[in-house]
């Protein structure tokens, strides 16, 4: 007996309807205060606008984003930064996972624990943490070194190596490289190559290094490809960190500009909405461009 599937058909689509709406929905409102004046937007009493304004005065703005703001500088700040955290976090991943499938031994369990225990860790809770390694890279050295005063005992004074990042697009990135969830998929892709292919190029003679970059590196870089997107996007989208990272705005990224347009040249609370609207579209028509054109990437990439 075939089920009528009409109402599930009907409901289904409602329900995608619905949710079009609700993505789509905060977008028009952008382009809306985009597309008027500041004057104009003032003179409503600060209102957001519901329809759609003038060409003039949308040019108008984009034109002041570019002379006026940062941001197209910090623009290229967020793209330095997303393009250096993905190809960091994808090799970290992709060797982590190499490790941890074809290396023999106990180390590789411990380690698999490790990247397990990270994906339960909140990131807002390794800021400090994390900024305190920044502010010194060598801190854990020193702490090693320098436990039960074996270091001081032998050379008469602690090891007190520094070395800061911060300000620095190595300090707003390398914190960020480890990819947990980034391992976990190159894991699960890397346990689908059979045995038999290991076997063989242990037979032939092939190490560790030269197996990884004649077999496993061609096979997986659709996945590379995928998971590199991925953090290429947070990264550009990265907020909290960058904004605790860095305090010289010539290396900003961009969504840190964009919290700084809130005020106006006379230092009074009053946004220059249709302003913030236009750099808010032009922040955001990279990553969508790319997330557009590569989404089957994406799809075939990063799947289980």
């Amino acid at each position: 007996m075939i089920e009528n599937t009409r109402s599930i058909n009907f409901v289904s689509r409602a329900v995608l309807i619905l949710g079009c709406i609700y993505v789509v929905s905060p977008l028009y409102f952008v382009l809306t205060a985009s597309s008027i004046s500041y004057d104009d937007f003032v003179a409503t009493g600060a209102m957001l606008p519901t329809q759609l304004g003038s060409f003039e005065a949308f040019w108008g703005n984009i034109k002041s984003a570019f002379t006026d703001t940062t941001i197209p500088r910090q623009i290229i700040n967020s793209a330095i930064v997303g393009f250096l955290l993905a190809v960091g976090g994808t090799a970290f991943a992709m060797c982590t996972a190499y490790a941890i499938v074809f290396f023999q031994g106990a180390v590789r369990r411990f380690v698999y624990g490790i990247v397990i225990m990270v994906l339960f860790v909140p990131g807002d809770a390794l800021v400090v943490p994390l900024y305190q390694v920044a502010s010194n890279i060598f801190l854990p050295v020193n702490a090693f070194f320098n436990m039960f005063g074996l270091w001081e005992s032998i050379f008469g004074s602690e090891l007190a190596l520094r070395f800061n990042i911060l300000n620095t697009y190595g300090g707003m990135t390398v914190p960020l490289m480890i990819q947990a969830g980034g391992t976990l998929v190159f894991i699960q892709y890397f346990r689908t190559i059979p045995t038999t292919m290991v076997k063989a190029a242990r037979m032939d003679g092939a190490g560790p290094t030269l197996f990884f970059k004649d077999m496993v590196l061609p096979e997986a870089i659709k996945t590379a490809s995928g998971l590199f997107i991925i953090i290429f996007v947070g990264g550009w989208n990265q907020f909290f960190w960058p904004l605790v990272a860095t305090t010289n705005e010539k290396i900003q990224p961009a969504m840190i500009g964009l919290r700084a347009l809130r005020f106006n040249d006379t230092g009074d609370i009053e946004p220059n909405l249709p302003l913030i609207m236009v750099c808010a579209l032009l922040i955001t028509i990279i990553p969508l461009f790319i997330i557009a054109l590569n989404h089957r990437v994406i799809a075939r990439g990063v799947k289980l």
